[in-house]
C-alpha cells in the first residue's frame, strides 16, 4: 500500500471492534529517553529534563493492560476507529468529565506499519470534530500538549533530524 494511495475511514467504534482493536500494537521503539536531575535549593527547587540517546533501540510497552483498555473504554465518550481496506488500522479514545466542558484525547494508537502515514492526523481531526459536537462549541476544546510516545524512535517533541 503506497503512502498517497492510502484510504482511510475513520467511525466509532462498536463493541465487536473491540477484539481486533486490542491486537494492534500498542507499543513502540525509541532510541532515546528524558534523563531528569532535579535541583534542590533555598528557597527554590526544581527539576530538569535532558534528552539521553540509549546504546540500542528500546522496547516501550504501552502503560495499560488489555483488559484494563477494554474496561476503560465502557467509560469513554466516544472511541473512533481508523480503517484502510477493511482493516482496522488505529483508534482515539475521549473522556469527558474530567475538566467542566472538555473533552480529553486519551488514547491514539496506530498499528506500527500504518504510522507516520496520516491515519494519526486523522484520528484527532475527527477527535476535534466529535468534541466539538459533544461540547456544543464551535472552537476546538482541545488544547496542544506533548504526547507520551515519540514518533520515528525520538522523543515526543524533539526536532533535530
Amino acid at each position: 500500500m503506497s503512502d498517497t494511495k492510502l484510504s482511510v475511514h475513520v467511525r466509532p467504534a462498536v463493541e465487536e471492534d473491540q477484539e481486533r482493536l486490542l491486537d494492534l500494537d500498542h507499543g513502540f521503539l525509541t532510541d532515546y529517553v528524558w534523563q531528569m536531575e532535579l535541583g534542590q535549593g533555598s528557597p527554590r527547587m526544581g527539576a530538569q529534563f535532558k534528552e539521553t540517546r540509549l546504546p540500542r533501540p528500546m522496547q516501550v510497552n504501552y502503560p495499560r493492560s488489555r483488559d484494563r483498555l477494554q474496561a476503560e473504554w465502557k467509560q469513554r465518550a466516544v472511541l473512533l476507529l481508523a480503517e484502510a481496506d477493511s482493516r482496522i488500522i488505529g483508534y482515539a479514545s475521549l473522556s469527558s468529565g474530567l475538566a467542566p466542558g472538555a473533552i480529553w484525547l486519551t488514547d491514539l494508537v496506530v498499528d506500527p506499519p500504518q504510522r507516520r502515514k496520516g491515519v494519526g492526523t486523522r484520528l484527532i481531526s475527527a477527535a476535534v470534530r466529535s468534541g466539538r459536537v459533544r461540547s456544543g462549541s464551535r472552537t476546538s476544546r482541545f488544547r496542544p500538549c506533548r504526547p507520551i510516545a515519540p514518533t520515528s524512535g525520538r522523543p515526543s517533541g524533539s526536532a533535530r533530524a
